[in-house]
């Protein structure tokens, strides 16, 4: 792999990483971005700057190869074309302001189930399959690529009949709530399956939208409606659903995102198919600043046998390493300089235990 010509060998870590072992040390992506101007094609329409498949790949490819890739870092090229699968199957337009957002034209579950059965002959699916195949075409032999968004369950849902309606119907209890997230959740498999497909064919190696590999089907799953709900809908609107998809991949990332989804904090942990937790306490981006705070609730994560993914500054590395098991732990971070990441990296061999 051109971008990561040691691929083999820290594929070797990420293969012992899920089965709860060490390799050689710790699992640690640093990245070194470039500190200089790129010189980005000028797009200042929103929607263009989404959706202008050319656009995309030149600066996709731009800061892929201006980053520097060390540790266990993985090059990683989107395969995002600005359409949010399956939401767009089920009407929902896509907004293109300074980010993406969706605008209902379905306005309740029943309405949804009368929906015309979404098919991979869709146009729009066709759309992100001709750019999924470009990328891949460029990325082969050079990076991994990430499979396009496609997100089951109540974020969908939400997305396509609107949160305020969502709420709504969850207070009902509409009987029509379980069998339209069913209808979402096949169409989402259906999805997987067909992306994952055509990167066998192309003979790639791919991630979620976090750049952390797994054997096999490994996905990315998320609940960001958690943080509006109590326990008991949990349980009974989006449990279900999480079940359902978890039993169609072979390896599992939860994205747990926001202070008020830990109120599911236990009923997750339960689930034996989430192997891995991403915490993402506020705000966008990865890192998480105030480290410090959550090391009690990433112990607790370990505790439970489950894998953690979080992303840290380069100054709080040795905090974390010397606070958490090294078995379970995927650790990301960002340098200034490849000399900041290689004194990291030499830490992280001496720093990991048990």
């Amino acid at each position: 792999m051109k971008f990561k010509p040691d691929w083999e060998k820290v594929k070797q870590r990420y293969l012992a990483f899920w089965q709860g072992e060490i390799y050689d040390r710790v699992l640690l992506s640093i990245t070194v971005p470039c500190l200089l101007p790129l010189n980005k094609p000028v797009q200042p329409e929103p929607e263009k700057r989404f959706t202008d498949t050319d656009y995309l790949l030149q600066t996709s490819w731009k800061k892929l190869t201006t980053t520097t890739w060390l540790a266990d870092a993985l090059p990683v090229i989107s395969s995002d074309c600005g359409l949010l699968f399956p939401d767009c199957l089920f009407g929902a337009k896509m907004i293109y302001r300074e980010s993406l957002w969706t605008r209902p034209t379905i306005t309740s579950c029943k309405e949804l189930l009368n929906w015309p059965s979404p098919r991979i002959t869709h146009h729009l699916v066709r759309r992100q399959e001709q750019y999924f195949r470009q990328v891949g075409n460029k990325a082969r032999n050079h990076c991994l690529v990430a499979l396009p968004p496609i997100t089951p369950g109540l974020d969908c849902l939400a997305s396509v009949i609107g949160t305020e309606r969502l709420c709504e119907e969850m207070a009902e209890d509409s009987p029509f709530l379980l069998p339209a997230l069913g209808e979402i959740d096949q169409t989402w498999f259906c999805l997987y399956q067909h992306f994952s497909q055509i990167a066998t064919a192309l003979n790639l190696e791919t991630t979620g939208y976090l750049p952390l590999w797994g054997p096999g089907k490994t996905a990315v799953f998320q609940c960001d409606f958690l943080n509006l709900i109590s326990p008991r809908m949990f349980e009974k609107f989006a449990l279900p659903s999480l079940l359902f998809c978890l039993e169609k991949v072979d390896h599992a990332i939860f994205h747990l995102d926001g202070i008020k989804s830990l109120n599911h904090l236990n009923t997750l942990l339960a689930c034996e198919k989430i192997e891995v937790f991403q915490w993402q306490p506020r705000g966008p981006g990865r890192t998480i600043v105030d480290i410090e705070k959550w090391l009690p609730l990433l112990k607790k994560i370990q505790a439970a046998r489950k894998k953690i993914y979080i992303s840290c500054l380069p100054e709080k590395v040795s905090l974390v390493l010397k606070t958490l098991s090294s078995k379970n732990l995927f650790l990301e971070t960002e340098t200034r300089t490849v000399e900041e990441a290689r004194e990291l990296e030499k830490l992280a061999f001496k720093s990991t235990h048990d």
